[in-house]
């Protein structure tokens, strides 16, 4: 791909995905010709010191400075630690224990190692209100049912960014609380009145003032507040603009099925640039080719460009936004090995201390029983959880670490039972799939003898109900799967943490 055939003004609103933890030719050539910045994904980053050497190298082939984004919300969601599990409870954890100081640390001890990598914008946090219990890719990622709470800490998360000197990013704008429908597969239409979308979900972002340096659109159709998806929306735009006029407005990935069932991949950029973009996240290079998208992105921009569809000077004035907002963060001479082993170790801590706040028994539950030495681990779960990725869970490792042998939950006659049979959910009782599911893991306990303990990953309003079940069930609130839930959830349900 030659250098010369780039528009500079089309590259400048793009921020590219791409394989790999180099920089590939091709992308090297578009950082030179001014390409916008990068988002990384899990399979950019195995860890933190990969990827700062690879951040190194985005930076070294790029014109200006780049904007390097992540999505690093905490809990499952997490891109950074998706190989060996993130240290901090999810989000609706932080909302529970309702310290935003809390919330304020992790923003911090998270933008402590971003900025010590060379991350320049993380995508978080999640701003939005999940008042639908059933919503498939919300759920605990939100910190409450309640626009003050979920404002109070996503503000609080905002300014621990900010100290770390990470810009922040609130998402998915106008609100994607109530929704039945995961934007990564299909259109989700919100069926308020232009009263209730206002007052439940704009009123988040509203109330978190000028704290976020960005906002991300949401993938999702409001009839109410006006025509199409939210992305590509004239509307939807001038509404984040009212609510916080200085952020910069970012699209969700356009490569999701929510876009695509709705325009073209390309059509979506333009469209998205003409109600008012700032930058386009492509999408994931695992669904599409990286090189592909951007070359497609570029060229369907730089022809409205030349048709005068997109205002040339607009998009300059914007581009000049955007390295405006950048000025002053994070440098390449901040990103040392010392920087982040301190960061990493502050991290670590502090997701330990947040996650034990967090976990908590449901129902009157309590602990399990001392000196257990064999369990099975039943992941009940159900739908993909395409915001996390694969749905990975880190208990296995966890008790293994304890001397915990794993034992098949269904094992053959004449096999030894497990003492404890672990059982996850995510969507709970929302779900028909994972109640079957977690019913049959009963019957199963109940032959064996083995104990039963949920350990519910999503919001607290769909955990399972222990007394509907064949078996005698203790259910915890984990607050996702993360490594650092999954520890904290071990040491209180085999009693070895008082409380």
């Amino acid at each position: 791909m030659s250098q010369s055939r780039f528009d500079a003004d089309a590259l400048a609103p793009l921020l590219a995905s791409f394989p790999g933890t180099d920089v590939p030719p091709w992308l090297a050539q578009a950082l030179e010709a001014g390409l916008g910045g990068v988002c990384l994904f899990g399979y950019n980053t195995p860890n933190a010191r990969e990827a700062q050497r690879l951040i190194a190298q985005v930076r070294e082939a790029s014109r200006t400075e780049p904007v390097v984004t992540i999505d690093e919300e905490g809990g499952d969601v997490t891109r950074l630690y998706a190989a060996r599990g993130g240290a901090f409870p999810a989000a609706r954890g932080f909302g529970d224990i309702d310290d935003p100081e809390l919330s304020r640390e992790y923003g911090e001890a998270i933008g402590r190692v971003l900025a010590a990598i060379g991350v320049n914008m993380n995508f978080a946090p999640v701003a939005d209100v999940n008042t639908n219990p059933s919503n498939p890719v919300i759920g605990a990622r939100s910190f409450g049912t309640a626009p003050e709470r979920v404002a109070r800490h996503a503000r609080a998360v905002c300014e621990g960014l900010s100290r770390a000197g990470v810009l922040s990013c609130a998402k998915h704008f106008p609100g994607h609380g109530d929704t039945a429908v995961d934007s990564h597969v299909g259109l989700p239409t919100v069926a308020l009145s232009r009263e209730d979308a206002l007052a439940q979900h704009v009123a988040a972002f509203r109330a978190l003032g000028s704290a976020p340096d960005a906002v991300m659109t949401a993938h999702i159709r409001v009839p109410s507040l006006g025509d199409g998806p939210a992305t590509i929306a004239p509307w939807s735009y001038a509404l984040a603009a009212q609510t916080n006029p200085d952020a910069l407005v970012v699209t969700d990935a356009l490569d999701m099925g929510a876009m695509t069932a709705s325009v073209c991949y390309a059509e979506a950029a333009v469209r998205a640039l003409d109600a008012g973009a700032h930058l386009l996240c492509l999408g994931t290079s695992i669904r599409r080719d990286g090189e592909n998208m951007l070359v497609e992105a570029h060229d369907a921009i730089a022809e409205a460009l030349r048709s005068g569809r997109l205002n040339r000077d607009e998009l300059r004035s914007r581009a000049e936004r955007v390295r405006a907002t950048l000025a002053g963060r994070t440098t390449a001479s901040e990103c040392t090995v010392q920087a982040l082993e301190s960061a990493e170790a502050h991290l670590e801590a502090g997701g330990e201390r947040a996650s034990r706040r967090a976990v908590r028994w449901a129902r009157g539950s309590s602990p399990v029983a001392r000196h257990v030495s064999t369990a099975a681990i039943v992941d009940a779960r159900f739908a993909h959880d395409y915001a996390a990725g694969k749905g990975r869970t880190f208990l296995a490792p966890v008790l293994e670490h304890r001397g915990i042998r794993l034992l098949p939950a269904d094992p053959p006659p004449g096999y030894e039972s497990p003492q404890v049979t672990f059982v996850l959910t995510r969507l709970g009782s929302a779900s028909d799939a994972e109640t079957a599911r977690l019913e049959q893991a009963a019957a199963h306990a109940h032959e064996l003898g083995s104990r039963l303990l949920v350990l519910h990953t999503g919001v607290p309003e769909t955990a399972p109900l222990p007394h509907t079940l064949s078996s005698p069930a203790a259910v915890l609130l984990t607050y996702g799967a993360s490594r650092g839930v999954m520890n904290a959830a071990a040491d209180l349900a085999l009693g070895e943490v008082a409380r």
